[in-house]
């Protein structure tokens, strides 16, 4: 203080010396003038008032005694004056040293603090996403192709206890005991106990992330893996962001209502909050491009109705607008559901759990190809298109109205030896569950290798047809097909009917039973069979010999 003080003397030295010594004489004479001025009033105020009492000789001159007595006075309260100002700034430059002094300290405190809320952000950030990709591997079954095992740094404690003044003790409780959880899902990892990864994994999961997003974490998140965490986490994380960003006003707290908003200014969660977690309310996540990803509503503390939209080959696609059960599970409302490839499987409404109104059902496979178009009722079809283009379908494409799940009525097309009603191939339109107009195949005979099933009695599959014999529960006997007579018959005929006929061979040599198909047609519900020719035949086998064979070389 005494070195500052000297310091504002020296600094300022000429001009205090110059004011010591003029301002006393310049005083004394500023005074007398002013005394005399005070006389010269008093005479006017004499007429009014009696001041015959008060003597002053305004023409005497100041004794050289009194001049001095008055200039020494007025320079020793000068003095006092210039060291109570140069103490006074020596005073103020001590009080902004302090307040920088503190203010440097305050800004290494507070900078530490914000290394810890960085460090515990990302490392906790890191081992979430290795405990999605655990998750969608080992509970969604879906493919990763690289996963970390958790590391755990031993500095996590002092970290998270510099945190303290940015979070409650609850939270960092919370946090604490999410350190435990990784600490023993690293331990289970290292030893490759994978049922134990697998137990941990999933009971992390269950409390980490929003349990109604839990089967959609192998989607794309922008890589936020924050978005997916639930309320009571991404509360505590917000925090620590808005450590790190030196955020204000992101989120106010008052009278158990919560109102937070993400770092683009949305806000992420607004309702009741009870004990760090959101008990009525809204929770809802937006892109980086202001698309809203999520919003659920909260009622004690479960969700009960929610909307979510994610990208589905680089569309932006609504995934469920839906209310949920008292299980978390997805229970009326419009959805889309996927396969376990990721492929989408059903696109439509659905009422309690089942398919309901209008919706798409699709193939698993990557072109999208449609099974059905149309209206649902409890799960099954009602109304509209079926197709199934695959290799093996047994009805390639209907268009009309279902019973019980069947088709029922309308336009119908059948795949290759494939049956509806015991009528094969038909291709035509059917009512109330009958063929009415078109074209197809009926059995005509069944041809059976009997001496071929006596000679392996002791097979499952030729006891029943052996069984089925002596019941006269076979309908067909075996029946050799007589070759027509006429030789005139064009060539074309004549090579079809050889392959029909090699067909039939080669069936008998690979099958149990063959079954004789003639083509048909209906009209207005009545079948009519074409002529007994091989032209209008085809053939169906039953029962592998191959596997007989197999069983007795065992």
């Amino acid at each position: 203080m005494i070195k500052k003080v000297k310091e504002n003397l020296e600094n300022n030295y000429l001009l205090l010396i110059t004011i010591v010594f003029l301002v006393p004489g310049i005083a004394i004479y500023l005074l007398n003038l002013l005394l005399k001025l005070g006389c010269n009033i008093g005479s006017w105020i004499y007429q009014y008032v009696d001041l015959s009492l008060v003597i002053i000789d305004t023409t005497a001159s100041i004794k050289t005694g009194d001049y001095i007595s008055y200039y020494f006075t007025i320079m020793a309260i000068e003095v006092t004056a210039i060291l109570s100002w140069a103490l006074l700034q020596a005073s103020k430059e001590s009080n902004r040293l302090s307040e920088a002094i503190k203010a440097k300290e305050d800004n290494r405190d507070n900078e530490k603090v914000k290394e810890s809320a960085m460090i515990i952000y990302y490392d906790l950030l890191l081992k979430i996403g290795i405990l999605r990709n655990l998750y969608v591997t080992l509970i969604l079954s879906k493919e990763i192709k690289k996963i970390n095992t958790i590391e755990i740094n031993n500095d996590w404690i002092k970290n998270l206890s510099e945190l303290r003044n940015v979070l409650s003790k609850r939270e960092i409780d919370v946090l604490f005991e999410l350190y435990g959880n990784f600490a023993l899902l690293q331990k289970a990892q290292v030893c490759s106990d994978v049922e134990t990864v697998k137990d941990i994994t999933k009971s992390i999961s269950g409390k980490l992330f929003i349990d109604v997003l839990l089967k959609y974490m192998w989607m794309d998140f922008e890589g936020k893996i924050e978005s997916l965490l639930h309320n009571k986490y991404y509360i505590i994380f917000r925090k620590i962001e808005g450590k790190i960003n030196e955020e204000e006003k992101y989120y106010s707290d008052e009278l158990n209502q919560l109102k937070m908003k993400q770092v683009n200014g949305k806000y992420k969660i607004h309702g009741e909050y009870i004990n760090g977690v959101l008990k009525n309310g809204k929770d809802t996540y937006y892109d980086e491009n202001g698309n809203l990803i999520y919003s659920l509503i909260y009622k004690d503390y479960k969700v009960i109705k929610g909307n979510y939209s994610n990208y589905i080959d680089d569309r932006f696609e609504n995934i469920f607008d839906i209310e949920f059960d008292e299980n978390g599970m997805e229970d009326t409302g419009r959805i889309i559901i996927f396969y376990d490839s990721n492929m989408v499987k059903y696109d439509g409404n659905i009422k309690v759990r089942k398919y309901e109104g209008y919706g798409i059902l699709y193939q698993d496979n990557e072109y999208l190809s449609v099974i059905f178009d149309g209206i649902w009722e409890q799960g099954k079809k009602k109304e509209g298109v079926f197709r199934d283009n695959s290799k093996n379908a047994s009805i390639e494409y209907f268009n009309g109205t279902y019973y019980n799940d069947k088709p029922y009525t309308g336009e119908i097309k059948l795949g290759n030896l494939k049956s509806f009603n015991d009528v094969y191939e038909y291709k035509g339109t059917i009512k109330e569950g009958k063929m009415e107009n078109g074209i197809g195949y009926t059995k005509n005979v069944s041809l059976i290798d009997w001496s071929y099933i006596e000679r392996h009695n002791d097979n499952i599959q030729c006891q029943r047809y052996l069984m089925s014999r002596e019941e006269n529960e076979c309908a067909y006997e075996y029946e050799q097909d007589d070759i027509p007579d006429e030789v005139k018959q064009e060539m074309a005929e004549e090579s079809e009917r050889y392959e029909v006929q090699r067909t039939k061979e080669n069936l008998q040599d690979e099958y149990l039973e063959v079954v004789e198909l003639i083509e048909t047609k209906w009209t207005r519900g009545n079948p009519e069979r074409f002529e007994d020719d091989d032209l209008n035949k085809k053939y169906l086998g039953y029962g592998t010999k191959e596997k007989i064979r197999k069983i007795h070389k065992l």
